[in-house]
């Protein structure tokens, strides 16, 4: 049987039919910057920062939905590749309310990530001003407009992943949004506030209310030791949460709302910032309680 092969940045590799450019690169490790693909769901192309050179075609292609060919010279690397992707980012950036410092996302946002990458320090561009004032009625997601890219990976979680079906893409241009229902907030709609969204958003624009500036994603790093059954993860805002109350931490903290109580065992580690005295970070053991 014939094996399927083609040239990925000048070394020959296989593949198989209907696999994907950017599936192909991250089976051989290589790594293609991606902001809207979404494992596991239909790839759009729509942020275009996957391109990559395929020799022969006219234009740059989007690696995540262009199937893999017999034979295909693919480049991922080539300063051509760069310059679109920096241009793209810098588009990105401009397209509403980028400053890091008060963003929840800050130090794990991808479009910061890839700014870093392409040695993007201002924005050649004027910001857009988005016409949508933020949302935060419901008590659980804060969702930002101005730092929305429309990438639609909350479309897709939503769509084909949580198979809610409770958001989608709304009007056009400059006036384009992520809708929920027939453009109603997010309690009026038919979400189930499941976080789905919340995970996909590769930016800031969608928020976990309870963790709102309450610690950064690196301040906390939650390690589960020992987990009885059934296995149950704390949530960001719990670990939170723990983080602010730890003088207060004890060996029998308990959920406020369990009924059916379980022994857990947990780890956290706190960065030196949250110590008085120590220079180092350290760890808590401590053991809660679970349904």
């Amino acid at each position: 049987m014939d094996s399927f092969t083609l040239t990925l940045n000048g070394k020959q590799v296989e593949f198989e039919p209907g696999q994907t450019i950017l599936t192909v690169a991250e089976n051989n490790g290589v790594r293609i910057p991606t902001l809207c693909h979404l494992k596991g769901c239909t790839p759009t192309g729509a942020c275009r920062i996957c391109l990559v050179e395929v020799a022969g075609a006219r234009s740059l292609v989007a690696s995540c939905s262009t199937p893999a060919e017999k034979g295909m010279v693919v480049e991922t690397e080539t300063d051509r590749v760069h310059r679109t992707r920096k241009l793209t980012t810098e588009f990105l950036m401009a397209s509403g309310k980028h400053d890091c410092i008060t963003c929840e996302r800050s130090g794990a946002c991808t479009l910061q990530d890839l700014a870093y990458r392409y040695g993007i320090d201002k924005v050649r561009f004027e910001t857009a001003t988005r016409p949508y004032e933020n949302e935060d009625a419901n008590p659980f997601i804060i969702r930002d407009f101005t730092r929305c890219i429309l990438c639609g990976r909350c479309v897709q979680a939503c769509q084909e992943v949580q198979v809610n079906r409770a958001i989608s893409f709304g009007y056009r241009g400059p006036h384009a949004k992520i809708i929920a229902g027939v453009d109603v907030p997010y309690h009026e709609s038919d979400c189930v506030f499941c976080g789905q969204c919340v995970q996909a958003c590769p930016v800031g624009a969608l928020i976990e209310k309870k963790s709102k500036f309450l610690g950064r994603i690196w301040d906390v790093r939650l390690s589960l030791i020992h987990i009885s059954e059934p296995t149950r993860l704390l949530s960001t805002s719990y670990a939170v949460f723990c983080l602010k109350k730890k003088n207060n931490l004890t060996n029998s903290n308990s959920y406020p709302h369990q009924t059916k109580k379980k022994q857990q065992q947990h780890m956290i580690t706190y960065p030196y910032s949250f110590h008085p005295t120590k220079h180092s970070s350290y760890t808590t053991t401590y053991t809660t309680q679970c349904a």
